[in-house]
C-alpha cells in the first residue's frame, strides 16, 4: 500500500466516516425491516420498499459527506479540524459549512420527499391495476330497467322483467352477475357506466327499457363495456306479450350477453335458460307483484305478497317459483312478523316441499330449505341444501349469505363462513344485509374494529336501515366497555325501526347492565307489545326477572321460551339459576348428547354455554365427574375463542375455574377481562351466576364487581344526561300494560 493510500485512510478513520458509514448502514437495515413490517399494515404495495432502498442508497455518498466534514461534539455540529490543526476538539461552524450543511439537509430532504411522492402517487394507480385486474372480463350488471310506458301499473311488470332478466343471466355458469340488490341502488342515477362498474366491479353494464302496451311488449337494451363506455351490443325485441315471449326474449338476450363477451353456454346452462316456469300470464303477472311487496320488510306488505303468491299458486298449481315466494314470505314473517317457528314451519315448508317437487333443479328452493333447515337444528341438512344451491347457481349471492349466517349464527364457524360471504359480498356489494352478516363474521373472528368498519360502510350504503347501528351499539357494549356510547348508537338504530322488537328488547338488557332497572322494564315491556310471542323480547324478560332474582316469574317465561325455540340456553340458563336441575336435564339432555358423557363431552363452539349450564344440572344430580370433565373443556376451548363481542364467552372461564375451585386462576381471568374492558352482563356471569357462588366472599372477586358497578353507574348518569338534554332521539314506543309493573323510562 502506498504512502499516499495509507495516509488518506488514516485521515478517513480521524474522520470517522467509517464509523458514519457503519452506523448508517445499521441505521437503514433497521429501517427497511421496519418498513417491511408496516407497509402491508398500512396497506402499501410491498413493492413500494423498493423506494425505500433507493432512498437509502443516494442518501450514504450524504452521510459520509457529512462524516468527512463535521463532527457533533458536546451536543453540537463541529467543523471537523484538519490534520495539521491545533484545535484537536473541533472548529467552530464557519459561513461556508452553514451553506454545506444547508444543501446536504436539502438533499437528503430531496430524496426523502421526491421517493415518499413515488409512493403516494403510485400507491391510487396500483390499486386502480389490481381492482383492473380482479375485474373479470365475463362480469355483468344489469341496470333496473326504464318503464318506457310511463305508466304506473306497468311498474311492477317493468321490475319483474329486471328480476327475471338477472335470474336468467345468473344461471350462466361462466358469467359474474351483480345482484338485484347492489344494481336497486342505481335507479335513475346519473353517474356514468365506468363509475357505476368500477363501484360494482364488474366489465360490463346492460341497460334497457321495457315498454307495455296492450297485448304487446318492447324490450330494449345495450350492452356497455365499461372501459371504454362504447356499445358492445344492442338489440330490440317486439312480441306479443305471452309468458313464453316474455321468457324467449330474456333467453336470447342472455345468449347474446354470452356471445358479446366470447363465452359459451354449457348444456346445463342451455337447459336452465329454455325453461319456462308458467305458460299462465297472470299468474306471472300475479307473482310479480309478490316479489315486489315481499321487498318491504314490514309485516303489510309481506301479508301482500303472500297474498299474491298465493293467487300464482291458484291460477297455475305447477309455478314452483311461486311457492319458494310463499315459502320466504312465511320464513320473513317470522322474523319481521308474528308468525311464530311453528307457524311458520307449518306453513312454509309445505310450500317449499311441493316447489322441489315440481322442480328440484331450483336454487332458490334450495336455498330456503337451507334456512328453514337450520332453523330446526338440521344443521346437515342446511349444508347440503346450501351446497346443492350454489351448484345449481353459482351466481345466487342469497345461497351464500344465508349459509354464512348459518355457519355465524348457529355453527359459530365464522371462519367457514368468511369466504362465503366475501364471494357474495362480490355478487352483491352494496347490499346491507349482507355486508352486515360479513361484520359479524369479523366480529365473531375477534377483529372487532373491521367489524366497526364494515358497520359504518353499511350505513354510508343505507343510511336508513338500523341494524347497523344496533350493532355498533353492541360493540360498544360488548368490546369497548362504553355502554353509554352504546345506548347513543343504540337509540339511532331504534329511531330508524322503532318497530324492531328486537332492537327495543335488547335495549333493554343493555340497560340492565347500566343498573337502569326502569329503563330496561320499559323498553322490554315496549318490545312484548309489538311481538308478545316471540323468543327475543320474551328473553329479555326473562332476563329482567332474573336481575330481580324473581324466580317465579324467570322460570314461567323460561318454559315459555323453551316452547317457542326448543334447546336454547336463555331457558337452560334460568332452570339451572333457579334450581331446576332435574328438569334441565330432561329438556336439554337429548337436545345436546355429546355433553351427556356417553363417551368423551364435547364442547364446540356452538354449545359453549350449554355445556357450562348443564355441566351444574350434572353436578347436582349426581354426574360430578362428567360435569368435572365438561368445565375442564371449557376452559381449554375458550384459549380459541374470542373473549369479547356479543358472541364472546365474557368470562365463562372464570365461571368454570370457580366451580373447579380454581380460586387464583378465577381472580386472575377476571382481572385480565376487566382490563380488556369486559363490562356486557356483568352481574349475569358474575353476581347473579350460578356458577361463582364460591367467589362470593372473596375479596378480590367483590372488589372487582364493585368497581364495575360504579362504572355502570357513572355511565347510566351520562347516559340520563344525554336523555334530559335531548341528545337522544325520542323513540314512539307501544305500550304494554301487563306485568312487570309499568314504570316509564320516561
Amino acid at each position: 500500500m502506498s504512502a499516499g493510500n495509507y495516509s488518506f485512510l488514516a485521515e478517513l478513520r480521524r474522520r470517522r466516516v467509517f464509523r458514519v458509514a457503519a452506523i448508517y448502514i445499521v441505521a437503514a437495515w433497521i429501517v427497511v425491516q421496519v418498513a417491511s413490517e408496516a407497509f402491508p399494515a398500512i396497506d402499501v404495495p410491498e413493492p413500494n420498499i423498493r423506494y425505500v432502498w433507493l432512498s437509502l442508497i443516494l442518501g450514504f455518498p450524504v452521510a459520509l459527506v457529512f462524516g468527512w466534514r463535521f463532527d457533533i461534539i458536546g451536543g453540537r455540529i463541529a467543523h471537523t479540524p484538519s490534520a495539521d490543526s491545533a484545535a484537536a476538539t473541533g472548529m467552530s461552524l464557519q459561513r461556508a459549512d452553514y451553506f454545506i450543511l444547508a444543501a446536504l439537509v436539502l438533499v437528503a430532504a430531496s430524496i426523502v420527499i421526491g421517493f415518499g411522492r413515488q409512493i403516494l402517487l403510485r400507491q391510487p394507480a396500483l390499486d386502480a391495476a389490481a381492482r383492473a385486474v380482479s375485474i373479470p372480463a365475463r362480469s355483468i350488471a344489469v341496470l333496473p330497467l326504464e318503464n318506457i310506458s310511463n305508466m304506473e301499473e306497468n311498474a311492477a311488470f317493468t321490475d319483474g322483467i329486471h328480476d327475471d332478466l338477472l335470474t336468467q343471466l345468473a344461471k350462466i355458469s361462466s358469467l359474474k352477475v351483480i345482484s338485484r340488490t347492489s344494481v336497486q341502488q342505481y335507479r335513475h342515477t346519473t353517474k356514468s357506466a365506468p363509475q357505476i362498474a368500477t363501484e360494482l366491479g364488474v366489465a360490463t353494464i346492460l341497460e334497457g327499457g321495457v315498454q307495455r302496451s296492450g297485448n304487446n311488449v318492447r324490450i330494449n337494451v345495450q350492452l356497455i363495456d365499461a372501459r371504454s363506455d362504447a356499445h358492445l351490443w344492442a338489440e330490440t325485441y317486439d312480441r306479443d306479450l305471452t309468458t313464453r315471449n316474455v321468457y324467449a326474449i330474456q333467453t336470447e338476450i342472455a345468449e347474446n350477453i354470452t356471445a358479446a363477451l366470447d363465452s359459451a353456454l354449457t348444456p346445463a346452462d342451455r337447459e336452465q335458460l329454455e325453461k319456462v316456469p308458467t305458460d299462465n300470464l297472470d299468474a306471472y303477472f300475479a307473482y310479480l307483484l309478490g316479489k315486489q311487496r315481499m321487498t318491504n320488510r314490514n309485516s303489510d306488505s309481506l301479508q301482500q305478497a303472500a297474498d299474491k303468491f298465493r293467487d300464482a299458486i291458484k291460477l297455475d298449481p305447477d309455478y314452483a317459483l311461486a311457492y319458494v315466494g310463499l315459502a320466504n314470505t312465511y320464513m320473513l314473517l317470522g322474523d319481521y312478523g308474528d308468525l311464530s317457528l311453528h307457524e311458520m314451519l307449518a306453513k312454509a315448508l309445505p310450500a317449499l316441499t311441493a316447489a322441489l317437487h315440481l322442480d328440484d333443479r331450483l336454487a332458490e328452493a334450495h336455498t330456503s330449505m337451507g334456512a328453514i333447515s337450520a332453523k330446526t337444528r338440521n344443521y346437515a341438512a342446511a349444508e347440503a341444501s346450501f351446497a346443492r344451491a350454489m351448484d345449481l347457481d353459482p351466481n345466487y349471492a342469497l345461497a351464500y349469505h344465508w349459509y354464512g349466517d348459518v355457519l355465524v349464527s348457529f355453527l359459530g364457524r365464522p371462519e367457514d363462513a368468511l369466504p362465503l360471504l366475501q364471494r357474495a359480498i362480490e355478487l352483491d356489494p352494496l347490499s346491507p344485509a349482507l355486508n352486515i352478516t360479513l361484520g359479524q363474521s369479523l366480529e365473531n373472528l375477534g377483529r372487532f374494529d373491521e367489524a366497526m368498519s364494515q358497520y359504518l360502510q353499511t350505513i354510508e350504503i343505507e343510511p336508513a336501515y338500523a341494524s347497523p347501528y344496533l350493532l355498533i351499539g353492541d360493540l360498544y357494549r360488548f368490546v369497548y366497555g362504553q355502554l353509554d356510547e352504546g345506548i347513543r348508537w343504540r337509540f339511532k338504530g331504534m329511531a330508524r325501526d322503532p318497530g324492531m322488537a328486537l332492537g327495543l328488547s335488547r335495549t333493554g338488557v343493555h340497560y340492565l347492565d347500566l343498573g337502569g332497572d326502569a329503563e330496561a322494564e320499559y323498553w322490554i315491556n315496549g318490545a312484548l307489545a309489538l311481538a308478545p310471542d316471540q323468543f327475543v323480547p320474551n328473553s329479555g324478560l326473562a332476563y329482567l326477572y332474573r336481575y330481580r332474582n324473581d324466580g317465579e316469574n324467570a322460570l314461567r317465561i323460561a318454559r315459555k321460551l323453551q316452547t317457542i325455540a326448543p334447546g336454547n340456553n336463555d331457558s337452560l340458563l334460568m332452570l339451572v339459576t333457579f334450581g331446576q336441575y332435574r328438569e334441565a336435564l330432561d329438556k336439554f339432555g337429548g337436545i345436546y348428547p355429546e355433553l351427556m358423557c356417553d363417551d368423551e363431552p364435547l364442547v364446540t363452539r356452538s354449545n359453549f354455554f350449554p355445556a357450562l349450564n348443564l355441566s351444574l344440572a350434572l353436578e347436582n344430580t349426581g354426574a360430578a365427574e362428567c360435569a368435572t370433565a365438561i368445565l375442564n373443556k371449557i376452559i381449554v376451548r375458550s384459549r380459541e375463542l374470542p373473549r369479547m363481542g356479543s358472541r364472546g364467552y365474557g368470562i365463562a372461564d372464570v365461571e368454570a375455574y370457580a366451580r373447579l375451585g380454581r380460586r387464583d386462576d378465577a381472580i386472575a381471568s377476571l382481572r385480565l377481562a376487566m382490563d380488556s374492558h369486559y363490562r356486557a352482563l356483568w352481574w349475569a356471569q358474575g353476581l347473579a351466576s350460578p356458577h361463582t357462588t364460591a367467589l362470593r366472599d372473596d375479596p378480590e372477586f367483590n372488589e372487582m364487581m364493585e368497581e364495575i358497578k360504579a362504572d355502570m353507574a357513572a355511565q347510566l348518569t351520562r347516559v340520563r344526561e344525554m336523555q334530559r338534554n335531548g341528545e337522544l332521539p325520542e323513540i314512539p314506543v307501544k305500550r304494554r300494560d301487563s306485568t312487570p309493573s309499568a314504570h316509564s323510562a320516561r
